[in-house]
């Protein structure tokens, strides 16, 4: 039996899964990730966590990815090991996501050179919130220099 993840009921509010997110506030690499979980050929065989995960102290499921993809093998797996219910797959977010990872990416990715306002003030709260986390997790005794 797996260590339970966290699943939250709705997607966080920078979910590149969901459509209200604005376009362009993750990296290329970051929307590439979720292409790779649409392959039925060879799908990928690994969870997708929330990105605001490092900022917890508990690993969270990607709220977006749990409910577009809940068909995908690993989800199987997640319950199989006990790390998520089949309950919590099946609970409908209230705000509307995009159909698949490739659509989600592709949305994403249409600003990525140029973000506009709303992405980045999304940018800017994450980057304040994982700085707070790595000066908290930082031992006193570490001088910045």
């Amino acid at each position: 039996m797996s260590k339970p993840l966290q699943v939250r009921p709705n997607p966080c509010s920078t979910c590149p899964y969901a459509v209200e997110t604005p376009s362009g506030v993750w990296s290329p690499e970051e929307y590439e990730k979720l292409r790779l979980f649409d392959d039925q050929h060879n799908p990928r065989m690994a969870t997708f966590l929330c990105h605001h995960s490092p900022m917890t102290e508990a690993d969270a499921i990607c709220r977006g990815w749990l409910t577009v993809h809940r068909k995908h093998p690993m989800v199987r797996v997640l319950i199989l090991r006990g790390a998520i219910t089949a309950d919590e797959v099946y609970r409908e977010p209230t705000v509307e996501l995009y159909e698949s990872g490739t659509e989600a990416a592709d949305a994403g990715e249409m600003n990525i050179g140029n973000p506009g306002p709303r992405a980045r003030k999304a940018i800017a709260k994450l980057l304040r919130q994982k700085g707070v986390r790595h000066k908290r997790e930082r031992p006193p005794e570490t001088s910045r220099e």
